[in-house]
């Protein structure tokens, strides 16, 4: 965490970069609906709560192909998926989702 403040702080990002840590569940929605895009890059999971939350609010996904993901969401369809620890991987899918609007629309409608 330490690193990646400090990447925000030294490039500049406060205005575009927030770590807002946990949140109730009554306030949820809120920060969901003013996102942009939800990306999880987990090493690990099962079927997370978070990843279920963002799609039913219609956020466009990125988030790795570990655990449970895959079964139930398509790469390109419904979420981006990426491989986990892959850095590039995670750079190209959010360079994709800030490029091409019409493919950050779809995948906010097929993650519903």
């Amino acid at each position: 965490m330490k690193s990646a403040k400090d990447f925000i702080s030294k490039n500049k990002l406060e205005d575009f970069i927030k770590f807002e840590g946990w949140k109730p569940n009554n306030q949820l929605n809120e920060y969901y609906k003013s996102a942009d895009v939800f990306v999880l890059p987990s090493w690990s999971e099962g079927m997370p709560n978070a990843l279920i939350e963002a799609l039913s609010c219609g956020l466009a996904s990125i988030t790795t192909n570990v655990g449970m993901i895959p079964n139930y969401l398509k790469d390109n369809h419904s979420a981006l998926l990426i491989n986990p620890k892959s850095t590039e991987e995670l750079r190209t899918a959010m360079e994709k989702l800030i490029l091409d609007k019409n493919l950050k629309l779809k995948l906010s409608k097929n993650g519903i």
